[in-house]
């Protein structure tokens, strides 16, 4: 669940904004986790499914997502029969008549209720449910959305991005003056230039920002603020209320006005006539004159749904509450899920978006081989010298051991793998300390070779095997026999993956020699892919 805190801590991703705006919700059956299984609660507090599952969720168009003991996903109706059966390894609740699931082989797929596949991104890295007819992905980094034919209709060039709301998706830009938030509308056209600290998404008709001064206010979808910036802590507008805070707690309409309920700890969102209120580390709820309704009495609390119940935690465990705070079941369980809309009170992933586990190493290798030709790789040749590689990638991300110029700065190359470092190899010492000898860098030393460090989930095999197929194609490259090369840069190394080093005596490598360019490819200890190219003279 979402608690107000000062607005200078406020700095979560945006993957973690709140889903509000789906109006397809039911909380008419509540899930639990009575023991080591999940059952669903009916509005009497009694069992109302005669079946368990490994993990359970909201309803949602009539559907609620569960899970087996092979950990497979699937859906069921209200009766608790299955309507698409368990058989992904990931999945997200319905929104708009689709949801995401994970394929057979780890990539997002759009299905309907029936469980048909309607489009497939193979090359995203997530997924998130459908909003305002658009469906938020992540692509080698950046974030981009589809519409609901699986069309891209905004390009992923965005650093960041929220889910649209009220037809305006909340993004964020990292840059020389640190983070930025702004918006778009569907067009991907940017209508909010990113200029805050912090920002909310959109609910009745304004969103919450935060200035320079880090104070909060609220602007409308033309990005006039609407609300002055006055206050230390701001909450959304939910019923055409927000909760904003100065020497205590107010209630805001849109017009700016404010009604005080007094100094609380913190607060959660107005919703249902009513918001959740912390005094002493204890949560109880106000009504909308500020009276307190229930006594602060819980560890923990969620809104309360449309149907009257709210979800509470007391001394570890988890029941439900009505309005007049009597139980209608008594905290006896060992977990439950909340309000989908703001997030369950405890840890239990809420579904709202698939995480790519595929692996395409074909394409890749591919991409790795981007920008080469045949003296070069990726912009890399044997008259690339010192100075061009700081200039290009900054010394601030990079360190010196002996010969090395290690980069830190992680590249993505697809879904599920990127370059988690680069060592830049030179003929003369480096420095020590972190620091480059003053003389190296007026000398400008050539390079003499480049080592990539590649992590992906799995296949790395695989990966290594297509890499060497990718360079054998592209540069004509041969084979070697640890013999058959006279090279000593390679002859080191060789025996350095031949076990006669560090690396583990059973390793798997592969060397290729092409007329500019030697190769070894490996897998490390830490089962990364590595590739190192030495420029031959």
């Amino acid at each position: 669940m979402k608690k107000i805190l000062p607005l200078a801590a406020l700095c979560i991703g945006l993957s973690a904004c709140n889903q509000n705006g789906n109006n397809t919700l039911s909380y008419k059956y509540i899930p639990v986790k009575d023991g080591s299984k999940w059952i669903y609660l009916d509005e009497s507090g009694k069992q109302a499914i005669n079946t368990s599952f490994a993990s359970a969720g909201i309803f949602s168009e009539g559907l609620a997502l569960v899970s087996n003991d092979q950990n497979k996903y699937g859906y069921i109706n209200e009766k608790g029969d299955y309507v698409i059966q368990p058989q992904y390894s990931g999945a997200t609740y319905f929104s708009e008549g689709l949801a995401f699931v994970l394929s057979s082989e780890g990539y997002p797929q759009c299905i309907d209720t029936k469980g048909k596949v309607l489009f497939e991104l193979k090359q995203a890295d997530l997924a998130t449910t459908f909003h305002d007819g658009l469906a938020r992905i992540i692509m080698q980094g950046k974030t981009g959305f589809v519409d609901r034919t699986g069309k891209m209709v905004i390009t992923p060039n965005l650093d960041e991005a929220g889910d649209f709301h009220e037809g305006m998706a909340l993004i964020k830009k990292h840059g020389d003056n640190g983070t930025l938030y702004g918006y778009i509308n569907k067009e991907g056209k940017v209508i909010v230039e990113p200029q805050y600290l912090f920002a909310r998404d959109f609910s009745d008709g304004l969103a919450m920002v935060v200035d320079a001064q880090q104070k909060g206010g609220y602007i409308n979808k033309e990005g006039k603020m609407m609300i002055e910036p006055a206050y230390t802590r701001a909450t959304e507008f939910s019923d055409r209320h927000a909760l904003v805070f100065s020497d205590q707690w107010y209630y805001l309409d849109k017009k700016g006005k404010t009604k005080g309920i007094g100094i609380y700890q913190g607060v959660n969102k107005f919703q249902n006539g009513v918001v959740g209120v912390e005094s002493d580390h204890k949560w109880g709820y106000v009504d909308e004159n500020g009276k307190l309704v229930i006594q602060p009495q819980f560890d923990d609390e969620s809104n309360f749904f449309d149907n009257g119940l709210a979800t509470v935690k007391v001394n570890g465990k988890y029941g439900i509450i009505d309005k007049k705070g009597k139980y209608i079941a008594n905290p006896q369980y060992n977990d439950i899920f909340g309000n989908l809309e703001d997030d369950a009170l405890t840890d239990l992933p809420a579904n709202f978006a698939v995480i790519s586990n595929y692996v395409d190493v074909s394409s890749l290798a591919e991409s790795l081989l981007n920008n080469s030709d045949d003296r070069s790789f990726r912009n890399l040749s044997s008259d690339t010298r010192l100075k061009k590689i700081c200039d290009a990638y900054g010394v601030a991300n990079m360190y010196i051991d002996g010969y090395l110029l290690k980069d830190s700065a992680e590249i993505v190359l697809g879904p599920n793998a990127v370059i988690s470092q680069t060592e830049y190899f030179f003929g003369m010492p480096m420095g020590h300390d972190g620091q480059i000898f003053e003389e190296v860098v007026n000398a400008d030393p050539l390079l003499q070779g480049v080592q990539f460090d590649i992590v992906i989930k799995d296949k790395q095999m695989e990966l290594l095997n297509a890499i060497k197929e990718a360079i054998r194609k592209k540069y004509s490259a041969t084979e070697m026999a640890s013999a058959a090369t006279d090279d000593p840069f390679v002859q080191q190394l060789q025996r350095k993956y031949e076990g006669t080093q560090s690396a583990p005596v059973n390793i798997k490598y592969f060397v290729l020699y092409a007329e500019n360019m030697a190769f070894v490819g490996t897998i490390s200890e830490d089962n990364e892919v590595v590739l190192l190219v030495h420029f031959k003279k």
